[in-house]
């Protein structure tokens, strides 16, 4: 609950294609908590559990994934509390050498 409060919070600084991440993140982590419940509801019955299980894990990891894409390639939130002109992300590029 407390990180869904400050998500929201925080969505209103962010930009367009930052806001539609975000809003596709939290979509997915709701899913995933709501098939917890169910699972956690429905565990008189272990299979309808175990795949209601399943699938909210595979929902929270779907989230997961594009938090971690909102912070780490979007840069939601970095720089924003210091003044002046914000620098331009690094691109991350990997070179393979097979030697």
């Amino acid at each position: 609950m407390p990180t869904l409060v400050t998500g929201l919070a925080e969505v209103r600084g962010l930009d367009t294609p930052q806001q539609r991440v975000a809003v596709v993140h939290a979509s997915a982590n709701t899913v995933g908590s709501a098939l917890f419940l169910g699972a956690c509801l429905r565990r008189a019955n272990e299979r309808h559990a175990t795949i209601l299980g399943a699938l909210g894990l595979v929902a929270v990891g779907v989230g997961g994934a594009l938090g971690g894409h909102l912070s780490y390639a979007l840069g939601a939130g970095v720089y924003r509390w210091q003044t002046g002109r914000r620098p331009a992300l690094p691109v991350f590029t990997r070179q393979i050498s097979y030697r």
